[in-house]
């Protein structure tokens, strides 16, 4: 009788295949997280760090004036190449495998980040514009890549807690866009133009050898997507959820092109004080992005995503101020700064929602949730993330030259408003809320 009792095991043979399953799964989804962490943040410091010295760069070079209009069609040709190519990759995830696809998009960010570092030694204009574009070109590919993959991958290993992984994301996000210029300005001192982009660029593909040996296998079929994205775009919260990415994004993306001249001649701000400004809007967004994902995981997404769209256009009336509101006091620095964190707040609350609530969408017309329709609806998404970045810059930018910065602003705030109104009104008509 002893003898047995010794023999029995603390732990039956299910309990312990149980544990082990767990920890397993657990494993896994810290490495999936852990990789699409890494790639996310790494990208995003490649795509920021040339802002403190590129334009400087590009002027110097050129002798006969600025280089202002050069420097946007640079940072244009980045997002337009990334609105042009996320769709297409989106369609095509399941023949090339979203694991891979991040991969590549990581080695094309990283290794044409180290041939912008080249573009140090080229002095005549034509050909550092030109070999300039196409790095760009590269690194909007790539962007694209890297963002349409992970979405892809989250909705696949993470079907019940999108909102919050992609808030996960867009924290990630948001801090390389934060910490780029300070690393670019700092390495920069130090070297010059080369130094920055090579140490950003080969970082990048060394953390390429830990994705691919970390990140697990995405279980894919490699036929050809069977989803219709025109049939997809036929559905009306589709476009909802697509223009409140583009809005949420372009708003955010006029302010970051004309805050810095607005908050020089409005206030007489030095730079640096100026980077606090910026740094102050990026942590209000990144850490509301992650609560809001949490929060809608469990509440339900589009509430959210109109709530931040109403009140993300109401504040940023609010900025400059309006020209509207006549009874605001100009140029108040504690007005500027409180409606700005406003602002942000309600665009990190839309913004992380948005790809879950576009999933529901398409479930909801009938498609069959899985990696097919994860990788078209990444892609759109992704797609239009980018529109985002050319439309608030080109367009914003061009009104705030015609007029001021108080009209722009006034215009954007009212569409991003509006486009929350609306789609506030259609879901209580139809009962989605």
């Amino acid at each position: 009788m002893q003898d047995e009792e010794t023999k029995r095991p603390l732990i039956d043979d299910g309990k312990q295949s149980t544990c082990s399953s767990i920890t397993r799964k657990r494993l896994r989804n810290f490495a999936v997280v852990g990789s699409l962490c890494a790639a996310t943040l790494l990208a995003n410091v490649t795509f920021s760090i040339i802002a403190p010295f590129y334009p400087q760069r590009a002027r110097a070079i050129k002798d006969d004036g600025p280089a202002d209009t050069e420097v946007g069609l640079v940072y244009g040709t980045f997002a337009f190449v990334a609105f042009l190519s996320a769709p297409i990759l989106g369609n095509h995830v399941t023949l090339i495998s979203p694991k891979f696809m991040l991969q590549a998009g990581v080695f094309l960010v990283g290794g044409s980040s180290v041939l912008f570092g080249a573009l140090a030694y080229v002095n005549e204009w034509a050909p550092f514009l030109g070999l300039s574009l196409a790095c760009a070109a590269v690194q909007g590919l790539g962007s694209a890549a890297v963002v349409t993959a992970s979405w892809t991958i989250v909705l696949t290993e993470f079907p019940d807690r999108v909102s919050t992984f992609v808030g996960l994301l867009e924290l990630m996000e948001g801090l390389g866009y934060t910490i780029g210029p300070s690393v670019g300005g700092g390495l920069y001192a130090v070297k010059g133009f080369a130094l920055p982009l090579y140490f950003v660029g080969s970082l990048l593909l060394l953390s390429l050898i830990g994705i691919v040996l970390i990140l697990p296998k995405i279980e894919v079929s490699r036929d050809a997507s069977n989803i219709s994205m025109l049939k997809l775009l036929r559905n009306f919260w589709i476009w909802m959820d697509l223009g409140s990415l583009m809005l949420n994004i372009g708003v955010y993306a006029l302010f970051e092109v004309v805050a810095g001249t607005f908050l020089w001649d409005a206030f007489d701000m030095p730079p640096n004080q100026i980077g606090l400004i910026f740094l102050g809007s990026s942590g209000s967004y990144m850490l509301t992005s992650l609560l809001s994902g949490y929060l809608a995981d469990k509440y339900g997404e589009k509430k959210f995503i109109i709530y931040g769209l109403i009140v993300g256009g109401v504040s940023f009336l609010f900025v400059a101020p309006s020209s509207l509101f006549t009874f605001i006091p100009s140029q108040k620095l504690w007005v500027f700064c409180l409606a700005l964190m406003i602002h942000c707040m309600a665009i990190g609350f839309s913004f992380a929602p948005i790809v879950g609530d576009m999933v529901n969408c398409a479930v909801a017309m009938g498609y069959e949730e899985g990696i097919e329709l994860n990788g078209v609806l990444s892609g759109l998404a992704a797609s239009f993330v980018s529109l985002g970045c050319v439309i608030g810059p080109l367009l914003g930018g061009s009104l705030t030259a015609r007029m001021n910065f108080r009209w722009s602003s006034t215009i954007f705030g009212l569409w991003q408003a509006s486009h929350g109104y609306i789609y506030l009104v259609t879901a209580l008509c139809f009962r989605k809320i």
